[in-house]
């Protein structure tokens, strides 16, 4: 063979390596596996604090609508870190939503009329997680209720008289 038969032979050689990855890549396309993503916390009550409220104007079918995230910020003595676990529904506080019940709950007390979700951040609370697995198998923490923490009150230092 001469130097440019030998080059030839390279260039195939690279092509049907290429070629084939490319087959393996496609293959694995038709592969089923194991769901990709797990529960990070087990299902159970936990502390937690409300973070960062975050609103999305969305449109669906009937026009529209205004998304609420609330994140519950969860400390895991397993990974020693913070996990947000985080609950989306649609802005409205009618009795029989699923915002209202967790709102509430955040609070002890129902929500009036004109209330500002930013009034929730910061709130100590418990939340009762359970697990949801999506259409894809890949299992969520899905918040199905709060409580609120009461807050310590501080007695007052006692001051000596006399």
């Amino acid at each position: 063979m001469d130097m440019n038969e030998y080059e030839q032979y390279d260039q195939y050689e690279a092509f049907t390596e290429e070629n084939e990855q490319e087959l393996r890549d496609d293959a694995n396309l038709y592969i089923w596996n194991e769901p990709i993503r797990g529960p990070r916390l087990p299902v159970g009550e936990y502390q937690a604090k409300v973070g960062k409220i975050s609103a999305e104007r969305m449109q669906g079918t009937y026009g529209e609508w205004v998304k609420i995230k609330i994140p519950f910020i969860i400390f895991s003595e397993e990974i020693m870190d913070n996990i947000a676990v985080c609950f989306r529904a649609s802005k409205s506080l009618r009795p029989d939503g699923r915002m209202y019940p967790i709102v509430k709950g955040i609070l002890g007390v129902e929500p009036e009329s004109g209330f500002d979700f930013k009034r929730l951040e910061g709130k100590a609370v418990k939340v009762v997680l359970e697990h949801e697995a999506d259409k894809y198998g890949d299992i969520w923490e899905n918040v199905v209720s709060v409580k609120r923490v009461p807050t310590e009150r501080k007695r007052p230092m006692p001051v000596r008289v006399g």
